[in-house]
């Protein structure tokens, strides 16, 4: 998961995020991150990865809306899509897709009615990934600072619906 991370932020933010920010990523630090997401209590955090054989392609994180105050909605339960990252040799191969999908099914199984995510206002690519699965940009921005430049994340958010999304791709995908 770190290896996938540093990877999928170096070659998806380049351009947007300070070189030498991405260019200081060290897996090891991230494994640390990983490992506290793999490891946290269930009830709060879940961890899918799409899996080919031996090889991990995707993984996506979600939980309960971590800042309810900013992002739960006014009626439902809101969950959020943490993180979401593809390994770039694995780009157009549905992982990406395979745990995007099971994230959103597990939050809507365990009664979650609405979803939010965060995503840098400048990722286009990653904003098409969204539209294309029903998200919304919904107008809600937070400005925050990587390696001295000043960034906007936008927020999107869709409702949910109890449904089997999971199982059209060739990755298998499993969770914790």
């Amino acid at each position: 998961m770190a290896s996938i991370h540093v990877r999928a932020w170096r070659a998806a933010y380049r351009g947007m995020v300070p070189d030498e920010a991405l260019d200081g990523l060290v897996v090891d630090r991230s494994a640390e991150r990983w490992m506290w997401m793999v490891t946290a209590d269930a009830d709060e955090s879940h961890v899918f990865l799409a899996v080919d054989g031996s090889r991990t392609g995707a993984f996506c994180s979600v939980c309960p809306v971590r800042l309810p105050e900013r992002d739960a909605h006014p009626q439902r339960p809101t969950g959020e899509l943490v993180t979401i990252y593809a390994d770039p040799a694995w780009a157009g191969t549905g992982a990406g897709s395979a745990v995007h999908d099971a994230g959103l099914e597990h939050l809507a199984s365990r009664g979650f009615g609405h979803v939010v995510l965060w995503v840098l206002e400048a990722n286009q690519p990653a904003r098409s990934f969204y539209a294309h699965r029903g998200w919304s940009v919904d107008d809600v921005r937070d400005d925050f600072e990587i390696g001295g430049r000043r960034l906007t994340e936008v927020r999107y958010s869709q409702r949910l619906e109890p449904c089997d999304r999971v199982g059209a791709s060739r990755w298998s995908t499993g969770g914790r």
